[in-house]
């Protein structure tokens, strides 16, 4: 089971683990707070025990392999700011997890 989305000065972003494709609740959380001001709280995220850190690895392991030989190109498609990406903009991605949105917009 997932957590709710928490909104993160207008972006909503998943505060739990991203394991395998999928996200993963923790029972354990931890603040997250802007790197640029260390007083704004951006969200509670999931502390990972043991056995996701495991699953983590485990599924990292297993997709090595088939990553090691993705050219650059397939790699770059992966993000949408790319310029191969058919939604690159000049604007800063909000894909991207929601403190380095908010740093990207600050600089």
């Amino acid at each position: 089971m997932s957590s709710p989305r928490v909104d993160v000065d207008g972006v909503s972003v998943s505060p739990d683990n991203y394991i395998n494709g999928e996200r993963i609740a923790s029972s354990r959380t931890f603040e997250d707070r802007s790197p640029l001001d260390w007083t704004w709280k951006l969200a509670d995220v999931a502390r990972a025990s043991s056995v996701e850190a495991d699953l983590a690895v485990s599924a990292a392991e297993a997709a090595f392999p088939a990553w090691a030989t993705t050219s650059v190109n397939e790699r770059a498609a992966y993000s949408s700011d790319s310029p191969t990406s058919s939604s690159a903009t000049s604007k800063p991605s909000r894909t991207l997890n929601a403190s380095t949105w908010r740093c990207s917009k600050r600089v």
